[in-house]
Parts: C-alpha cells; sequence; structure tokens
C-alpha cells in the first residue's frame, strides 16, 4: 500500500534527503549560470537604418546624417539597449517619426521613408 505521508516515506526511503538538496542545488546553480550568460556580452544593439529618401536628416542616438542623394547602402549604428527615436527631416519638418526599444545584444531593421509620398513602407528592391 501507497503510503501518503512524506515523513513515511523519508523514512523508508533515506536517500531522497540528499538527493532533493542535490536536486535544488543544481537548479539555483542552472539559474544564476543563465542569469550570468544574459548579462555577459555586449550591452548595445545594432540599429540599420534603410532610407527612402533624399535631401534629408535622418536622427538617432543623438547623431544626424544628411541624406543628399537617395542612399542604397543603409546606416548602420551602435546604440545602447532601451527606448530610442528614428526621425526624419525635411527642410525642418518632421516628414517620418518612430518610437522603439532595442535590447541588448539585438539587431533591429529600420526603414524610414515619407508616408506624405509612399502610403506604404517602400518595397524592396532586388540586388542586380
Amino acid at each position: 500500500m501507497v503510503s501518503s505521508s512524506i515523513a513515511e516515506l523519508v523514512i523508508k526511503v533515506p536517500f531522497l534527503i540528499p538527493f532533493t538538496r542535490a536536486m535544488m542545488s543544481g537548479l539555483i546553480s542552472v539559474s544564476v549560470l543563465g542569469w550570468v550568460v544574459n548579462q555577459a556580452g555586449d550591452p548595445n544593439g545594432e540599429v540599420v537604418i534603410h532610407v527612402a529618401e533624399s535631401e534629408v536628416d535622418v536622427a538617432i542616438g543623438g547623431i544626424v546624417y544628411r541624406i543628399e542623394n537617395r542612399r542604397y547602402e543603409p546606416i548602420v549604428c551602435k546604440l545602447p539597449a532601451g527606448r530610442h527615436e528614428l526621425s526624419m527631416r525635411r527642410d525642418g519638418q518632421v516628414v517620418y517619426s518612430e518610437s522603439f526599444d532595442l535590447d541588448r545584444g539585438a539587431r533591429l531593421i529600420l526603414t524610414a521613408w515619407d508616408p506624405a509620398v509612399t502610403p506604404g513602407p517602400p518595397l524592396s528592391q532586388p540586388e542586380r
């Protein structure tokens, strides 16, 4: 007959106490190791910005990039993890603005475009 009392079970199977302690120690160790691995590495993330307009100023992370002609290579910048703002201005007026969250070690791809000119994000062009 199966006993319902834990105390009786421990008396009958005495190796459960050290086994339980070992299991709990292992779980705690794995938890601490997981936290350490999560905190290790670069605290920054990377943002790749494709600009679909010309004659604009693109601002991100406190840096302003002047786009004279249409750019085909993206702007790549490292930013600290957290909340950031991407804005694009033409003749001093904001034509595009986007807030985003960047996780540590993450890579985010954004497109800056003028919704007054194009009703949706521009379609990607195949490389030749």
